[in-house]
């Protein structure tokens, strides 16, 4: 055997084992088993090693290297278990147990290797699952685990893996910021947090935790930012930047939350940093164009109604102009209308005022005089409040006294839901009419192009009175009867100064028994802001 002619060596060791003593037995079995195994006969290695286990059971070292055989089978969890039954002969004489155990762990890392190098995985993670069971403490398994169910994109094996190291090695950095970067993924920003903010506090200079810091707090703000909670989302924002300075995208969802907030030319300031991709260019520019026509205080608009009956071939206009002024929390609006009638012609003037309380409760009050086709004079004051995330309601009170003197009170309810594409608002009005009660109720969906400020929008109405703005005109009296209303339109930024709105109507009622007459009308009107 020395001179490493083990076959040769066979017959001789055979005929010790048949001749001798016991003792010197067991020495020609362990060399046998040598021998076989140098020449890779493993059936007849195992077969000398099953002898050896019979003749010594509480030996450890026969299990191992039974272990060892099981190993080059590739039959791995079975080799595990062998050397789990050595690990508990050593335990139960106390011989060397924390050396065995890290005899254990290499040997449970060749056999998973070896899997992975196979592409083997679900085996391989049988047999971590196995190595942990009987070595808790191995980091090799933990990490081997976790590389896998990463691979194969297994979320859930993951946060098993990390959490059974985060338990055994718990000021290991590794495995909490692992679990904070998944959670943050899944948008769980409950379990996140905590997870993070003591890492971040220990380690303020490891770029890791600060990239996947500046990720929570973009999701987290970003989600806050659309359930209007823009206050707290620009906290978040803050207190990321103040680890991450030169974060873009930080910055720019900073911009997004001014935005939110009405604060434009902080917007327009922080949404600058943002450097789009060739796919997102367009749209980026384009909400560019629309901040810098928005961030203007300045507006003047002209605007055109016509409206025409069907069975009459006059066209009756009603134009003006109105100029605002728009500040932080105070909106200023003048207006003019003008209108020629057969009886004259009419004008009227109209202030209104908005004012923003909070980023949930803002009002308007405005109030009018006019002459011939306008009411005489007349007040309107509502209220807005966002009484849950991307819902509002609605409230107005207002009073006309009409051309003819009769007395008009006006009361309405409405709400308002939000979406990413569209918002759609229900109304209902309550007009009290010379002591006579009329209702109205009022459909209207609007949907997005590209922003906020680009839309397309329908709606429709239905009532026993004609809508507000044609008792306001004078345009016709149908009351008692059915009224309905239909229309679509749109607004439109076409530059950093320049926007215009269109809408088109047609109204249909009972004029007399067994006669209906329809009206339509177009709208126009010219935004031009600086």
């Amino acid at each position: 055997m020395a001179d490493h002619l083990f076959q040769k060596a066979l017959p001789y060791l055979d005929f010790i084992e048949e001749h001798g003593d016991e003792e010197q037995q067991k020495l020609a079995l362990t060399s046998q088993y040598n021998c076989l195994l140098e020449v890779k006969y493993l059936d007849e290695a195992t077969r000398v090693i099953d002898q050896l286990i019979n003749l010594e059971p509480e030996e450890a070292d026969w299990r191992f290297k039974r272990s060892h055989l099981y190993g080059l089978r590739e039959n791995y969890i079975q080799a595990l278990m062998e050397y789990e039954a050595g690990l508990q002969l050593t335990k139960e004489r106390d011989e060397f147990i924390e050396w065995r155990l890290i005899g254990y762990d290499e040997q449970a890392t060749l056999y998973t290797k070896a899997l992975i190098e196979s592409y083997r995985f679900d085996e391989a993670l049988e047999l971590i699952d196995h190595w942990l069971e009987t070595y808790p403490k191995s980091e090799a398994a933990v990490r081997y685990g976790y590389n896998i169910s990463y691979q194969t994109k297994n979320t859930e094996r993951m946060k098993t893996y990390l959490l059974h190291g985060s338990a055994h090695y718990p000021q290991e950095l590794f495995y909490q910021l692992k679990l904070a970067e998944i959670y943050t993924s899944e948008g769980n920003y409950e379990q996140a947090t905590p997870l993070l903010l003591p890492l971040l506090e220990r380690y303020p200079y490891h770029k890791e935790v600060i990239a996947i810091n500046s990720q929570l707090s973009f999701d987290q703000a970003k989600l806050w930012i659309k359930e209007s909670d823009a206050d707290k989302g620009l906290d978040l924002l803050n207190e990321a930047l103040a680890y991450d300075a030169d974060n873009a995208e930080l910055k720019y969802m900073k911009g997004v939350a001014f935005e939110k907030l009405h604060q434009l030319d902080s917007a327009a300031y922080y949404q600058a940093f943002y450097q789009p991709s060739l796919v997102e260019l367009k749209d980026y520019e384009r909400h560019t164009k629309y901040l810098e026509f928005v961030r203007k205080k300045n507006e003047v608009a002209f605007f055109c109604h016509l409206y025409r009956f069907a069975d009459i071939d006059i066209i009756t206009s009603v134009s003006g102009v109105e100029y605002s002024r728009m500040l932080k929390k105070n909106t200023y609006t003048g207006r003019l209308f003008y209108s020629g009638r057969d009886d004259g012609k009419g004008i009227m003037g109209q202030g209104e005022w908005s004012h923003k309380f909070n980023s949930r409760l803002y009002t308007t009050l405005n109030a009018s005089i006019g002459s011939k086709v306008f009411p005489k004079y007349g007040a309107n004051v509502t209220g807005y409040y966002a009484f849950l995330p991307t819902w509002e309601a609605e409230l107005t009170l207002g009073f006309r006294k009409l051309v003819d003197s009769k007395k008009m009170y006006i009361q309405q309810v409405g709400a308002s839901k939000e979406f990413d594409f569209a918002r759609f608002t229900a109304k209902f009005n309550s007009i009290i009419l010379n002591k006579n009660w009329h209702y109205n109720v009022f459909a209207q969906s609007r949907f997005y192009i590209r922003d906020h400020r680009n839309y397309v929008t329908a709606m429709a109405s239905v009532g026993s009175a004609p809508e507000i703005e044609v008792i306001e005109k004078h345009l016709y009296d149908a009351f008692d009867v059915t009224n309905t209303m239909v229309a679509v339109g749109g607004h439109f930024i076409l530059s950093k100064m320049c926007s215009i709105d269109a809408l088109g109507q047609w109204f249909h009622y009972k004029a007399e028994t067994d006669l209906y007459k329809n009206m339509y009308s177009v709208q126009l009107k010219l935004n031009i802001r600086f």
